[in-house]
């Protein structure tokens, strides 16, 4: 604490009896909480973020210059924290007369007009649009997946690339969500915000590996239809996908782990982008990005040489092709938000937006694509109703 003595009202005699305190309490910011710092704001978080200190003079004077306090964070600093410098004023937490004059990730410099007793307090808006998304996003993947679990042995509707892909983007963005929702508790334990970055990388790029394995099942697909023969089901053997699947993208994260293990856990608990180490994630993505794309254009060719007139499969040419459709735009829905954010540089809030919309919505233009506008879907699900319309409560027995 740093305290001018040019005192008004103060005479010469008085001069060797002044005396000034610095008491910090133990606790105090657990009873004076930050909720009662009002504020017009219903939607924001406030944290109290350092010790309650109480600043006295005795005897009681007037200041003639501001008092200037540095106060020591006692909680993590959340990446979209604004901080506030208060005082109490009997009931309430208030900013009146003092101002944030310098503040760091560890320690915050207050200046005041008046003595009272101090703190720091830290507020955070919740963004309730983009949780809302997001929610909207993971409620429709988990009506996707109950409409595979009921297709389950319809190869018209869901395979196990497409399964294993819903379940991998459910689990990255429901664990996106959460570490959104519970950074400030989770920044504290460094340990546990690397491995949830990690899981998250791995969770993305499992995803992005299923997406290539959904594009390159059409493919065989449509291979065999060439050769006249009927697609089967699942194609390559189940436990050759998963272990592609899984082990590779895990595989990525253990090695990225071993070069540079300090690489995961920034402010969001995410890769961070000192040393390149954010490419870890994307050079990856981007490889599979374009694999993807390579494979979809081959499918494309050999699916627009294949001539259905003549063919007697032509019922099956007619739904690999609707396959193929789906797959696409499935593709395209994928990939977009991260192309976006290739050249997405914060540009302003019409980019915001459309790239909320892009990464939370992956789940309802899925369940669009291969539920809503599939034919084989809607029969099921119509055969289903008219069962459960069917079913007529038992009568009671006359007594």
């Amino acid at each position: 604490m740093t305290l001018s003595w040019k005192l008004i009202d103060l005479s010469k005699n008085n001069a060797d009896k002044i005396s000034a305190s610095l008491l910090v309490f133990t606790n105090m910011e657990k009873v004076l909480t930050a909720d009662f710092f009002l504020t017009t704001e219903s939607v924001n978080v406030s944290t109290v973020m350092s010790k309650v200190v109480s600043v006295t003079l005795r005897p009681t004077t007037r200041l003639s210059s501001p008092v200037n306090l540095t106060l020591k964070h006692t909680n993590v600093m959340h990446p979209q924290g604004v901080l506030s410098c208060v005082y109490w004023n009997g009931s309430a937490w208030e900013v009146d007369g003092c101002d944030v004059t310098q503040t760091n990730a560890t320690h915050t410099d207050c200046t005041c007009q008046h003595l009272s007793t101090f703190a720091v307090i830290m507020q955070v808006e919740r963004n309730l649009p983009k949780i809302a998304a997001m929610v909207i996003g993971l409620i429709f993947l988990i009506l996707t997946l109950v409409t595979f679990a009921l297709c389950a042995l319809n190869p018209k509707v869901t395979n196990l690339a497409r399964l294993n892909l819903c379940i991998s983007l459910f689990q990255a963005h429901l664990l996106s969500l959460l570490v959104q929702e519970l950074i400030l508790h989770i920044l504290p334990h460094k340990v546990l915000c690397r491995v949830l970055s990690g899981l998250q990388m791995f969770l993305y790029l499992s995803g992005f590996l299923w997406m290539d394995l959904d594009t390159l099942l059409l493919l065989l697909s449509i291979m065999m239809l060439k050769k006249l023969k009927k697609p089967r089901g699942e194609g390559p053997n189940c436990g050759h996908l998963s272990l592609i699947g899984y082990m590779l993208p895990l595989m990525i994260v253990v090695v990225v782990v071993g070069v540079m293990p300090a690489g995961y856990g920034t402010e969001w608990c995410g890769v961070r982008k000192r040393g390149g180490l954010s490419w870890s994630l994307l050079g990856p993505a981007y490889f599979l990005f374009t694999v993807n794309l390579i494979v979809l254009l081959i499918a494309f060719i050999s699916l627009c040489l294949l001539s259905s007139n003549e063919s007697p499969l032509k019922e099956e040419i007619r739904n690999v092709r609707c396959q193929a459709v789906r797959v696409l735009v499935q593709s395209v829905v994928i990939t977009s938000p991260w192309v976006l954010g290739f050249f997405y540089m914060g540009y302003g809030s019409v980019l915001d937006l459309v790239f909320l919309i892009l990464i939370s919505q992956q789940g309802t233009f899925i369940f669009l694509i291969h539920c809503v506008l599939n034919p084989e879907v809607q029969s099921r699900w119509k055969r289903l109703f008219q069962k459960l319309a069917s079913i007529s409560p038992t009568p009671l027995n006359n007594m």
